[in-house]
């Protein structure tokens, strides 16, 4: 997903996410994560990946984003990524979420 400026949560949403659906398994191996480089808020998330059976599994718990935060995956197919925000001090501003092969 190439984002133009930046994704943030409405500041009612409880339980913020943002998500990538394939259309085909994709055999992800690494998913990039930036924040806009005002606002390094993000002080909680998880990363989940979505099975053939459209179970969501958690496959990584963060701390910190910043301006780029790499985080590898075993490259088995998947058929989408989700990040879930948990704690932020500020109002998230996430400016890439890219899944690679």
């Amino acid at each position: 997903m190439h984002l133009k400026s930046w994704w943030q949560p409405s500041k009612t949403d409880s339980k913020p996410w943002l998500q990538l659906d394939f259309k085909n398994p994709k055999k992800v191996k690494t998913v990039l994560l930036s924040e806009n480089m005002r606002s390094h808020s993000m002080r909680q998330f998880t990363l989940e990946t979505k099975d053939q059976n459209g179970n969501w599994n958690k496959v990584f718990d963060g701390k910190t984003i910043g301006e780029g935060l790499r985080i590898r995956l075993n490259g088995n197919p998947i058929y989408g990524v989700r990040f879930n925000e948990v704690k932020s001090i500020y109002n998230t501003q996430i400016t890439a979420f890219y899944a690679y092969e």
